[in-house]
């Protein structure tokens, strides 16, 4: 389970509507998310040499949101499923952000 520690947002005219790279503590590249518009069927997700994990582009404000302000982030891959994820460790409830 890679703790990420850098991230990269790519926009621009591209196929895709966004794309975030992830990268771990040795500023190896662990995962791809690629964010399609709703009109787009999501591909399968991979884990071949990093995950490539698909998401429908309304989720890329909150992934953002997410790698700027949760400490510690991880990308997981979960294999029943064979699908990526992101997470994040346990927080007490309530505690707030600073």
């Amino acid at each position: 389970m890679p703790k990420i520690k850098n991230y990269a947002v790519r926009l621009g005219r591209q196929k895709i509507g966004a794309i975030i790279h992830l990268f771990d503590e040795n500023n190896k590249m662990v995962a791809h998310l690629s964010f399609l518009p709703a009109k787009k069927a999501l591909p399968e997700d991979d884990n071949e040499n990093y995950m490539k994990i698909h998401l429908p582009l309304h989720m890329l404000n909150t992934v953002i949101d997410i790698l700027r302000n949760e400490s510690p982030v991880y990308v997981q891959w979960n294999q029943d499923q064979n699908c990526g994820f992101l997470s994040t460790s346990a927080e007490p409830v309530g505690e707030g952000e600073n």
